[in-house]
């Protein structure tokens, strides 16, 4: 019995103009948040990126000032700079893939 007045009551809200206009609105607000929050996870990523291309190349400065000094090898200098490389590479992309959006 209640399966059948469900029925009925989304058979009547489904013809109903005011009804679907709620819906589409609801719809549309939905994909709109979502892309403003997507675009928004994009920048907070980059920012981070960009915090942890920062503390790699301060890293590798202090790498090459001791290599420079002839106290450590080249290795730990290339990877410190390569560590930075990377994160200002994902950086610069999460900005670009939220420019893009």
């Amino acid at each position: 019995m209640l399966r059948i007045l469900g029925k009925m009551a989304g058979k009547r809200l489904s013809n109903d103009r005011v009804f679907q206009a709620g819906i589409e609105a609801a719809q549309t607000t939905a994909k709109a948040a979502a892309r403003a929050s997507h675009i928004l996870f994009l920048e907070i990523a980059g920012v981070f990126f960009t915090g942890f291309g920062v503390a790699g190349t301060g890293a590798a400065i202090r790498e090459y000032r001791l290599y420079s000094a002839g106290r450590i090898g080249p290795g730990k200098v290339i990877l410190a700079a390569c560590f930075a490389a990377v994160f200002f590479y994902f950086a610069v992309s999460s900005f670009w893939k939220a420019k893009k959006r």
